[in-house]
């Protein structure tokens, strides 16, 4: 009803929906031809990658206009593609691909299908734009991510400041003088313990950027079941041929177990199904056609096919039935 009630005015709210594979950190805008007029596009680890946004246009103007990738301080417009829309009436939904490549088509017919529907306030347009075959994608150097549960850093917090501090760590994986990473972009990904403050949060992000790593914080009861649980009790005694009366004698268990408690193994299944899910949730949009994915243990083995099979994982609430 909102959107009706612009019908008697001189402008019209258009919504603004655009199918780009972005990457990690990179944001969508659109902008008129003179850069007089813009917006920045919304998306979520759940609807990326389809990003949306309003203009409020004036009634029978063209507008004329591109999309185009923010990377820092870098813009990337779509070239030769120039798009335009003339609002008339009502309310005005524009559903886009960004480049509008012809291999993205059919991904933009899929796309559809999820959209919101309301025929009876809006105006549908689908923006008739000539396809290129020019490649879009921003320049990038190749990258190997490497992906392990425990991050290879320290973290450390000054008791009086609060403030946080990061050295690399002594695993194998972590950055060396020797590293691969002085010859080639590398990123690595992983947990840092348990965090629960979000002030806290974005400060060890902002920290272990600059150590080029990417720290993941799960909720308490994922780490629970996935590692604690599904990995600790499952995983780790399978293939570490642990027979019962060991593992009920490993050190973390608690000093009350007295059983090897599988009755929970489906829970802790979901959990680390999750788990993975998360990591990918991460990396999907940083990995390149062209990078190299080293994933680390048996923590993330559910990773690599989910990485291999990207719009399956992505687009379905896959939970693991069946497989």
């Amino acid at each position: 009803t909102s959107y009706t009630s612009m019908e008697h005015h001189d402008y019209v709210r258009v919504e603004f929906t655009c199918f780009a594979r972005t990457r990690y950190g990179q944001e969508l805008k659109i902008e008129s031809k003179d850069s007089i007029v813009s917006c920045k596009l919304d998306t979520t680890p759940d609807e990326w990658p389809v990003w949306s946004g309003s203009l409020i246009l004036e009634r029978n103007q063209r507008f004329v206009y591109n999309y185009c990738i923010v990377d820092g301080d870098s813009k990337l417009v779509e070239p030769r593609v120039e798009r335009s829309i003339t609002p008339v009436d009502g309310y005005l939904e524009v559903e886009e691909v960004y480049g509008n490549l012809k291999d993205e088509e059919n991904d933009l017919r899929s796309m559809q299908e999820s959209f919101p529907s309301e025929k009876s306030s809006m105006t549908y347009y689908k923006n008739d734009v000539a396809s290129t075959d020019l490649d879009t994608t921003p320049e990038r150097k190749k990258t190997i991510h490497i992906v392990c549960f425990h991050l290879p850093v320290k973290l450390s917090q000054d008791p009086e400041t609060k403030e946080w501090k990061a050295v690399w760590g002594e695993s194998l994986i972590a950055r060396s003088d020797n590293s691969v990473a002085n010859d080639i972009n590398t990123r690595w990904y992983g947990t840092v313990g348990e965090v629960s403050n979000t002030t806290d949060q974005d400060k060890i992000r902002q920290l272990l950027a600059s150590m080029n790593c990417v720290p993941l914080f799960l909720p308490k009861e994922i780490t629970a079941g996935a590692y604690l649980g599904y990995c600790k009790e499952i995983l780790w005694p399978s293939f570490h041929n642990v027979d019962i009366l060991d593992l009920t004698c490993a050190c973390w268990q608690p000093k009350d177990a007295k059983v090897w408690n599988q009755s929970i193994a489906e829970s802790w299944w979901a959990a680390y199904v999750e788990m993975n899910r998360t990591f990918f949730v991460h990396l999907v949009q940083m990995v390149g056609d062209d990078d190299i994915v080293w994933v680390h243990d048996y923590h993330l083995m559910l990773l690599p096919r989910m990485l291999s099979a990207r719009d399956l994982y992505y687009n379905e609430d896959w939970l693991g039935e069946g497989d």
